[in-house]
């Protein structure tokens, strides 16, 4: 293992980085003493017309806000212009290079060796002339070890601090969009992972407004998803660039202020002997009154109160940690693992306050942590079904035994007969009001069972064998290179109940948030075995799932469909002439980690005008009658062959008439899902 090597730092203005091996060592976060020159816009030309101009330079340390800087002993106002200048020499062989810059507040414009490569609103010497954005920007060019130079001019009328508060990063072009890449994918994850949770946790609500709690997480669950796309990398300007600055950053502070009393008010309504009531209003009207000032004020004014806010956030962090751990040492119900999970998540909100403030240099791992603790919130509500299906359990057992008193005791024990009977009764039918309540929630979030698109028609049809299950479906309609794409997957969950049911959400989440990202098929699928492997692979579980996607040839009357299979039932195709076609197309279930050595499989099929595709879930092939009988592949595809081929309501109509006939009186035994897919135009 190599051991790791301390990168350069600049020194009075130029940086030497011949012996820096960017293979090796991977891109370098610019820092160290650069040239500063104070309320000056220089262009490359000015520093070549007057050589001497250098000899004015004062030498700052980058990255920080200009309020950290001192000039003749008093300290620089946050708000200004001025020109940041770097030289630096590389190793000499001539290599494509990437730099990127964020955080530059407000407006900006750099030079690379003369060259305007970034110009991120518009640089004045005046508010009237200056006009923020501080959009994330990257730039690739070849490079050599000559001599090279970074001109940066910023200005800031908008903002509490202004300059360079962010690294400027330099790299070898792959490494640098690799990074940019990985970073807004998990950007991307995460605001599709918080939104789809706080969704759930909304229908949640919906069933059982009662549990006011999960009102409060599902708010706060979105707060932190809108809150991903207009931090960090800015996912949400770089996708829309036209939208107004200011508001994009009133955004990202309402998120802020707005997120504290909702995260407070949800820990109150979970254990409210633990913590008081009075101070859950005051920290909502803090909260509110701090929203009001982002809303109704310039970006010039709410900046400078967030630190009093920051404050304010520490003191009630503290106060949530010591009523945690009360309800620790009370042996509250999942008391233990949300303090651990709040302790990690003031962790990291004290490292970001830190940071934002320029008091330590580090990453931002609030939205990353915060993620880990709805993971541990999940464990709690897990636990809650297990403790229901535990307390049916016992009580069938008490149930046991007072039919054997009955036999002993006879009349001697109505009365402890009735009572008891009357606690199970009441605990039977919670239990099935919860299990109902999971079933709908489930069934929502799939997709609607009827889709119509361009020469294409979708019909869907799934029911668990229990109250929840392991199967689902999911499409979506993408237009790729300017043509429309229609994706279709069938899952299925190894195991039953609530255990396959919570795999099955967290894998059709990940597939959904998938969809977001431009991946081949084979790559989709090794995405989400290494993105489901933590969930399944500790309890022995796994997800079968057939993957297709259909595309329009370039002959407008035919039609192309691609298949990657991982150990799920292959699709058939009915030709609009009445045969049946099946395709033999294996590959290993996701969850399991063997994507790293062993690629899945993929088949390219031409369908034509008429042409019909069916996907199912084993619980169709494996279908029992009362005899015990399976229908097996045969009996399916027989079923196929005499289907109508007039629409995809006839064909799946048809289907699930001929699946009743064959198990007639018997009890179903596995989930079923059927997805019909007709090409007509």
């Amino acid at each position: 293992m190599q051991p790791e090597v301390s990168p350069p730092e600049a020194v009075s203005g130029s940086l030497d980085l011949t012996h820096w091996d960017f293979a090796r060592n991977g891109p370098i976060e610019i820092s160290g003493q650069v040239e500063f020159y104070w309320q000056q816009l220089l262009t490359p030309q000015d520093f070549i017309n007057n050589p001497q101009l250098s000899e004015q330079a004062h030498f700052v340390s980058i990255p920080t806000a200009w309020t950290n800087y001192e000039l003749e002993g008093q300290p620089l106002p946050g708000q200004g212009y001025a020109t940041y200048r770097l030289q630096f020499k590389l190793p000499h062989k001539p290599q494509h290079y990437g730099l990127t810059t964020d955080g530059m507040e407000t407006a900006s414009k750099v030079w690379l060796n003369g060259q305007p490569v970034f110009n991120f609103g518009i640089v004045g010497p005046n508010a009237q002339q200056s006009v923020p954005n501080d959009l994330l920007g990257r730039v690739y060019l070849p490079l050599s070890g000559s001599q090279n130079e970074i001109i940066v001019q910023v200005s800031n009328f908008d903002h509490r601090r202004g300059g360079l508060v962010e690294d400027i990063k330099l790299g070898l072009a792959a490494q640098i969009e690799r990074q940019l890449t990985q970073s807004q994918v998990l950007a991307a994850f995460l605001c599709g992972s918080l939104m789809i949770m706080g969704l759930y946790y909304l229908g949640l609500y919906y069933f059982r407004p009662k549990e006011r709690y999960t009102l409060l997480f599902a708010i706060f669950c979105i707060l932190m998803s809108i809150r991903v796309i207009v931090t960090g990398d800015e996912l949400l300007a770089t996708i829309q660039p036209h939208l107004s600055w200011e508001w994009l950053l009133k955004i990202e502070y309402l998120t802020f202020y707005l997120s504290l009393p909702v995260f407070f008010s949800f820990f109150i309504q979970l254990y409210p002997a633990e913590y008081n009531r009075l101070v859950g209003k005051i920290i909502q009207l803090v909260g509110g009154l701090f929203s009001l000032v982002v809303i109704i004020t310039p970006a010039t004014i709410f900046t400078e109160v967030l630190f009093v806010y920051q404050l304010i956030t520490v003191g009630v962090s503290l106060y949530l940690l010591f009523g945690m751990v009360k309800a620790f040492w009370r042996g509250r119900d999942g008391a233990t693992l949300l303090l651990v999970g709040i302790a990690i998540f003031m962790l990291a909100v004290f490292n970001d306050i830190l940071a934002s403030n320029f008091i330590i240099q580090t990453i931002s791992t609030a939205t990353m942590v915060f993620f880990i603790f709805i993971f541990f919130q999940s464990i709690v509500l897990s636990g809650r079904f297990a403790k229901a299906f535990s307390q049916n359990e016992s009580m069938s057992a008490d149930l046991q035994i007072l039919h054997q008193e009955l036999e002993d005791h006879n009349r001697h024990l109505e009365e402890t007969v009735a009572r008891r009977t009357k606690a199970l009764l009441e605990a039977n039918t919670q239990m099935k009001d919860e299990l109902s309540l999971a079933h709908q929630v489930q069934l929502g979030l799939l997709r609607p069972t009827k889709f119509e698109g361009k020469g294409i028609a979708l019909r869907c049809y799934s029911a668990a064998m229990r109250h929840v299950g392991g199967d689902f479906y999911s499409y979506q309609a993408q237009v790729v290179n300017g043509r429309e794409q229609y994706v279709v997957a069938v899952g299925d969950v190894s195991g039953k109940g609530v255990s396959a049911a919570l795999l099955m959400a967290t894998t059709l989440a990940q597939f959904e948030a998938s969809l977001s990202n431009a991946l081949l098929p084979i790559d989709r699928l090794i995405y989400l075995d290494k993105m489901i492997l933590p969930y399944a692979k500790p309890h022995h579980l796994n997800c079968a799932l057939c993957y297709v996607e259909l595309s329009r040839s370039s002959a407008k009357s035919s039609w192309q469909m691609k298949t990657v299979n991982a150990a799920a039932i292959p699709p058939y195709i009915k030709r609009r002439d009445g045969s049946v076609e099946s395709f033999e197309i294996g590959g290993f279930a996701l969850g399991q980690g063997l994507s790293q050595n062993t690629p899945y499989p993929e088949i390219v099929t031409e369908l034509e005008l008429g042409d019909m595709v069916v996907v199912v879930s084993d619980g169709v092939i494996e279908a029992q009658n009362e005899n015990n009988q399976l229908l097996g592949f045969e009996g399916f595809e027989q079923i196929l062959k005499s289907g109508p081929t007039s629409t995809a309501d006839a064909m799946l109509t048809y289907i699930d008439q001929e699946l009743l006939h064959f198990i007639h009186h018997a009890e179903q035994h596995d989930d079923l899902t059927i997805v019909v897919i007709q090409i007509y135009g």
